[in-house]
């Protein structure tokens, strides 16, 4: 134990200036002797532990007090109120032997910010002399829970509103994107101050209403940094680059809200190496900061350089491991998903997920229901992916199972078990289904209209789709592939010309059907009139390169694979290097494409040496050696392979 304090000035003094838990400990061995019989000074360390976040330690000081009063009780009602221990709160306050407003209003607020809107209203009720804060937090509670109507039935109960009820109010509608709702407040309001004002430019670009924001925010007479990062979101969020620029370089000072803003921009649009730029110029990496340059790796496909900011960042949250999880399983990398997973110190529920679709995408379905079954809980994705997983490899039964465990079945449900009984040739049970579902949306119609297409049942698609009650591009481009799947390229290319509008899909749809039936021209006729009106996307160059293969145009393959990433920003996945592969060897460039095998940047499997092998007709001898080598390394992936060894008889054969 310390020397004891001069005075007790000089302890009160101490207590106030206390900034953490050991230092409250310190303070209260050296004040023994100033604590005996001093309430105040006890209550003020009360305060203090809580502050510091020990609730534990500010009871036993409270129990060991041989007097207390009004502010005993209430100091220590808080201490465990601001720790979030309601149930501690509660027996403190039943037990408190008079209580005044503060202590009423001190535990509604805390049930309110724990969410606890029933315990809350309760206390609410019972209030015997409501206030304006009374009033104040039961709103506030509301609108921190997301009950917008139970809010402002308490804003008009009110018998006085200030001007933090209008921006409560103002702020409850903003959030949940009740933009008219928000702007009747905003226009009734009597007086507006900046954060009336913050809160309307919020819910304009929450609502996506970019231009309704500009408009807010050149109207404000005073603008605050909180202003400025509102308005640059609102650019950022809705894919206005160029805008979030131009705004990022007015702002007049920044903070890491700033900052981090842009950087988010930059990597949600795509645009990693100006992400890494300001990264690089950035005056501070906060956890947001580590996550967002995290994020632009991993969604635009760099997994390594991705794992190399993962490796790097000082600490890691939750967000961050789920981003490292989601962008191995989103590629295929499941052996790096599982890892990951499996070194995460805690998993939430999209940790699970995450791992879930790892394991569905590459059919590994008994671990992903082994994922399944160790879930604390399950929520409607969860059930979701392993109903889709079990409907996307046939197991009927299995999706069933699931299915009927799901306690209320959304369209995607419904949907996936459609797809189900599709998947088997079950076409009856599906329509069986599909005739169950009380509530049909146009999802549930065309969901049913591609299980006939993908059967073969073209004119039965074609009835489907002219019972639809409306025809949205879903159902347009459902038809234009019934069509093409089964090679009615005349039929397909009719609905793609009277469709009323077309969006990628539907190019990418048209593209498909002509290069998977050798029709390379038309596919490239397509493909340039596609690029005047629309942004190809990853589907579209896949296709075009398809095309390139059928019609061996190695150049044209190549300078599509390179614009795809310069011009366009398309992330180069394998499905365009195995298409790019499959033109080189189609073409007799053997070298070429066994090099790009090897050095590509995924882990070559057996279809990119089963390409190459069909490949190898006319073999000299360093061909036959590398139709060997790649025999050995299909068999070595897959020993029941058959179509590697057939391969490499048809190339005996030609000797």
């Amino acid at each position: 134990m310390g020397p004891g304090f001069a005075d007790r000035n000089g302890c009160l003094e101490s207590i106030q200036r206390c900034a953490s838990l050991s230092h409250a400990i310190q303070i209260h061995e050296r004040a023994r002797r100033e604590l005996q019989g001093d309430v105040f000074l006890a209550n003020k360390l009360i305060e203090a532990y809580g502050k510091c976040g020990s609730p534990q330690r500010a009871r036993w000081l409270f129990d060991a007090m041989p007097a207390k009063n009004t502010f005993s009780w209430g100091a220590m009602l808080c201490a465990y109120a601001s720790n979030g221990r309601l149930d501690d709160a509660r027996q403190v306050f039943d037990a408190m032997p008079e209580r005044d407003g503060f202590s009423w209003n001190l535990l509604l607020s805390a049930f309110g910010q724990r969410g606890q809107l029933r315990e809350a209203k309760l206390v609410f009720d019972r209030l015997p002399g409501k206030d304006l804060v009374s009033w104040f937090s039961m709103l506030a509670a509301f609108v921190h829970g997301g009950r917008v109507r139970d809010a402002r039935a308490i804003f008009d109960q009110m018998p006085q509103q200030n001007q933090a009820s209008w921006n409560c109010i103002l702020s409850a509608y903003a959030q949940v994107g009740h933009l008219d709702e928000a702007c009747e407040i905003f226009e009734t309001m009597p007086e507006r101050d900046l954060i009336s004002w913050n809160a309307m430019l919020s819910a304009f670009a929450q609502n996506g209403d970019v231009f309704g924001a500009r408009r807010v925010f050149e109207s404000m007479p005073l603008q605050n940094q909180i202003s400025w990062n509102a308005m640059l979101a609102a650019y950022a969020q809705n894919g206005h680059l160029h805008d979030a620029k131009k705004t990022f370089n007015l702002i007049p000072e920044r903070n890491d809200v700033t900052w981090n803003t842009m950087l988010a921009a930059y990597s949600q649009n795509g645009q990693r190496d100006d992400a890494k730029r300001m990264f690089d110029t950035m005056p501070l990496h906060d956890q947001v900061t580590w996550n967002s340059m995290l994020a632009a790796y991993a969604t635009s496909g760099h997994l390594e350089k991705a794992e190399c900011v993962f490796h790097g960042m000082p600490e890691r949250d939750m967000l961050t491991w789920n981003s490292m999880l989601s962008a191995f399983a989103h590629a295929g990398h499941v052996t790096e998903a599982k890892r990951v997973f499996d070194d995460m110190p805690q998993r939430n529920i999209v940790s699970c997920n995450a791992m879930l679709v790892g394991f569905v995408h590459a059919g590994r379905l008994v671990d992903a229901r082994m994922v399944l079954n160790g879930m604390r809980e399950h929520d409607m994705v969860s059930c979701t992916l392993m109903l889709s997983g079990y409907a996307q490899y046939g197991h009927t039964a299995s999706a069933r199972e699931i299915f009927d465990t799901i306690p209320c079945q959304n369209h995607v449900s419904w949907t996936a078990m459609i797809a189900a009984f599709s998947l088997r040739g079950n076409l009856e049970e599906a329509k069986c289904m599909f005739d169950q579902i009380q509530r049909l949306d146009l999802v549930l119609w065309t969901a049913m209209l591609g299980a006939y297409a993908q059967n073969g049942h073209v004119e039965e698609a074609k009835v489907m789709f002219d019972s639809l009650p409306e025809q949205d591009q879903v159902s347009w481009n459902a038809l234009l592939s019934a069509y093409a799947q089964n090679g009615n390229i005349s039929k397909a290319r009719h609905v793609f010309d009277t469709m009323p509008k077309r969006n990628t899909m539907t190019w990418a749809a048209m593209l498909s059907t002509y290069a998977r039936n050798g029709h390379s021209k038309e596919a490239f006729d397509v493909f340039d009139v596609m690029r005047v009106v629309e942004v190809p996307d990853s589907t579209c160059f896949v296709a075009f390169l398809l095309a390139c293969a059928h019609d061996g145009n190695v150049s044209s393959a190549k300078d599509c694979f390179v614009s795809m990433r310069q011009d366009y920003k398309v992330a180069a996945t394998k499905q365009h290097y195995c298409c790019l592969i499959d033109v080189l060897c189609r073409s007799g460039r053997l070298l070429d494409g066994e090099d790009l095998i090897t050095n590509m940047p995924f882990v070559p499997d057996e279809y990119e040496w089963i390409c190459f092998l069909r490949s190898c007709l006319r073999p000299g001898k360093n061909e036959l050696k590398q139709a060997i080598d790649a025999t050995r390394f299909v068999v070595g992936q897959n020993p029941k392979h058959g179509a590697a060894f057939v391969q490499l008889a048809n190339i005996y054969s030609k000797l």
